[in-house]
């Protein structure tokens, strides 16, 4: 059953090769996994580089055999690139002040009298 299936992606209508994405996206190659109850076929979209016309870009993948024919619909979302950096530099700078901290807690706690849990005396009492 897993030869007979097609499985192609298309970006607005057109196959990668003859669609825009052409020299941002390449398609993989095709892996066929048995699973329970049948197969498992993956036809990778790898997209190399994103902009903001991508964003409205429709990607289908269809799949055809003898069974009939599925259609996958999606779309590419962009995360707002400041509100990233933002959450990037929140943690470092606290990573920052806490190894700061602990360094100047370190550096600066008040030196303790270490308990001592021997008595040196003497054997010889005699001076």
């Amino acid at each position: 059953m897993a030869d007979s299936t097609v499985v192609m992606w298309l970006v607005n209508g057109q196959s990668v090769e003859s669609s825009y994405l052409n020299e941002w996206a390449l398609q993989g190659g095709r892996r066929v996994s048995k699973v329970s109850g049948g197969c498992q076929i993956e036809l990778r979209l790898v997209v190399v580089e994103m902009t903001e016309e991508n964003v409205k870009t429709e990607l289908k993948c269809i799949t055809q055999n003898q069974g009939g024919r599925q259609e996958v619909v999606a779309q590419f979302q962009l995360e707002d690139s400041k509100f990233t950096w933002l959450v990037v530099a929140a943690v470092a700078i606290s990573c920052f002040l806490t190894v700061v901290s602990i360094f100047l807690y370190i550096l600066f706690k008040p030196k303790r009298k270490k308990k001592m849990d021997y008595i040196l005396a003497r054997q010889n009492s005699t001076f």
